[in-house]
């Protein structure tokens, strides 16, 4: 039989092991825990400078801050000689008073209270997202929606937003958003912060873009392109019936170039070029080359800007004029296919090179892929600061034809200069 005594003892025992046993956390709780206290206990603190007018006489100042505008309860007391205080402040609102203390100790009349609002950092910006491209057209019209993350409550905001001409416009709005009418498009940067006892706290910079609508498409005349250029060619010419004949001579071009659609892709071109006068010539002879091309050509949307590749098709004639009919060719004419590829700067200067290959004959009956001109050239044009341009061409062409028996050939090295208007 166990006794009274040992019975007690036995029951305190087994109460004592069933309360360690069950209430006590496994190692993954007691952990879990630790981290709870521990995350409890960290508090995000952030300086936070008071400051405050010099008191007349006074040595040095007392300060208090309290969490309630009459600062029943005193979070901090503190003496200084300086004119503003560091603080190390959790995030919310806070309310401080300052008092003069004189050189014998005696404290002066406490100031007003005064509210300081202590936020974890200044406001970083959430709408337009950074580097968005917005379209004038599209803003809404009570105006552009800015927002940024929002402070403690009572808190006072800044808004600061410079266009890329320098023109700086600061606001003051009384929540962390704001509806705000572009007066121009173009590049902006702005930010958001905060007001603060000492001056002001703002965060980093975003910016945007705002497309203005697109400019009033040019009536056919404006859209216009006329070209004049003067080129210094060296021809040669020979044929298996006959002498030869070379020479040196100015050559005169015109051409126009019409955009058939707003966007450019379609285009018509006509152009003509003519022997002016010859410099020097191997025959006493009066030698003269003339032709013409009617065009109609469409860019490729590949590749990208700035790069444009032009397909070109169109009829080709030429001929010579010489008075004694001693030697030449007369109207030889076919189709062509002319591919143009262009390359345009920022500044519209632009690059063009370019191939031709055009079967030729005197009718439509003896027309081979034997019998053609082949060319190809190119140039590089500024554009002036009136729209107009002035370039630099060079164009090496070669012409092969045999017809009843007779062969004819004829080589030419053109270069020169052009205006465009």
């Amino acid at each position: 039989m166990i006794s009274a005594r040992r019975l007690a003892l036995l029951t305190v025992v087994v109460l004592a092991l069933g309360a360690l046993a069950f209430g006590r956390p496994s190692p993954a709780e007691a952990a879990e825990r630790r981290s709870e206290q521990r995350t409890e206990s960290r508090i995000e603190t952030r300086g936070v400078t008071l400051a405050w007018n010099p008191v007349p006489r006074a040595v040095g100042y007392e300060v208090e801050l309290g969490a309630d505008p009459s600062i029943q309860k005193i979070l901090e007391r503190r003496e200084t000689k300086e004119l503003q205080a560091e603080l190390k402040l959790a995030p919310g609102a806070y309310y401080f008073r300052v008092r003069g203390i004189h050189a014998l100790g005696s404290p002066g009349p406490w100031s007003e209270i005064m509210r300081v609002i202590a936020n974890h950092a200044p406001p970083r910006t959430l709408a337009p997202a950074k580097d968005v491209i917005l379209e004038q057209e599209s803003l809404p019209p009570e105006g552009l929606a800015l927002r940024w993350e929002a402070g403690i409550p009572g808190s006072v905001y800044l808004l600061e937003l410079e266009a890329e001409d320098g023109t700086v416009t600061r606001l003051k709005p009384v929540k962390a958003e704001l509806r705000w009418q572009p007066p121009r498009s173009g590049k902006y940067r702005w930010r958001a912060g905060f007001e603060i006892p000492t001056g002001e706290d703002w965060g980093a910079w975003s910016a945007f873009v705002i497309n203005g609508p697109p400019p009033p498409l040019p009536g056919f005349w404006e859209r216009l392109v006329m070209t004049a250029g003067l080129q210094l060619t060296s021809s040669a010419y020979s044929e298996s019936r006959t002498p030869g004949h070379e020479q040196l001579a100015w050559t005169g071009k015109f051409a126009v170039t019409a955009p058939l659609t707003a966007d450019g892709r379609w285009e018509a071109q006509a152009s003509a070029y003519s022997t002016l006068f010859a410099l020097s010539q191997s025959r006493d002879l009066s030698v003269r080359f003339f032709g013409w091309n009617t065009r109609l050509g469409y860019t490729l949307p590949w590749p990208r800007s700035p790069w444009r590749l032009s397909l070109i098709g169109g009829y080709y004639y030429t001929t010579m004029l010489v008075p004694t009919q001693e030697l030449g060719f007369a109207n030889l004419h076919g189709p062509q296919l002319f591919p143009v590829l262009r390359r345009q700067a920022a500044s519209g200067n632009q690059l063009l090179v370019y191939l031709k290959y055009a079967p030729i004959s005197p009718n439509f009956e003896s027309l081979s892929l034997s019998n053609r001109e082949l060319a190809v050239g190119g140039g590089y044009s500024f554009t002036l600061k009136n729209g107009d341009s002035v370039g630099v061409t060079l164009d090496i062409a070669r012409l092969e034809l045999t017809y009843h028996g007779v062969s004819l050939r004829s080589r030419s090295i053109s270069i020169g200069g052009s205006y465009g208007f």
